[in-house]
């Protein structure tokens, strides 16, 4: 039972570093969409610059025109930064999935193994529990045996009914 507590006491060590993974996996996931969401709001900064710009363009109107043009820009830096932002954040949701896998996978191995020590444990007792009750009908046998012999050596008639049995608690 000593590899049952053990096993135990791992499994419950897995379980915490699973759960630990996964809190970390939801944040990269959260994180990851906080930027592209950011990714496409410049990009609608962009688009509405541009569209501006056109605008301004075929009313005659420069300042609207130069004003679309500087949104525009703006809206084209933001997206070149974000996008780097969005691909170090993608790396990492992909890292903290792959990790979090390998913990599900180790949680689920220790599992397996306290499972099987149970088992084992409960397949040994049974064997206990049917050798103990092997030798009592062995001993009841045996000295039934003796007991006729004696009695035939005596001259006493022979009884055939059955000695108290044993109990035997199964778990």
């Amino acid at each position: 039972m000593k590899n049952k507590r053990v096993l135990s006491r791992l499994l419950r060590l897995r379980e915490l570093e699973e759960e630990q993974s996964r809190l970390q996996l939801e944040r990269a996931a959260r994180e990851r969409e906080i930027v592209s969401r950011a990714e496409d709001s410049a990009g609608e900064r962009l688009r509405d610059g541009r569209s501006e710009a056109i605008s301004g363009a075929s009313r005659g109107d420069a300042l609207r025109r130069m004003a679309g043009q500087a949104e525009a820009e703006v809206g084209q830096c933001w997206q070149n930064r974000l996008a780097l932002s969005v691909r170090g954040a993608e790396a990492e949701l992909i890292r903290q999935r792959e990790e979090f896998l390998m913990r599900r996978t180790d949680r689920r191995q220790v599992e397996i193994l306290a499972q099987a020590e149970v088992r084992t444990h409960r397949e040994s007792m049974e064997k206990q529990a049917q050798r103990m009750l092997d030798d009592w009908f062995g001993q009841r046998r045996q000295s039934s045996a003796q007991e006729r012999k004696s009695a035939r050596s005596k001259g006493a008639p022979v009884s055939n009914s059955p000695s108290k049995q044993p109990s035997v608690n199964l778990p």
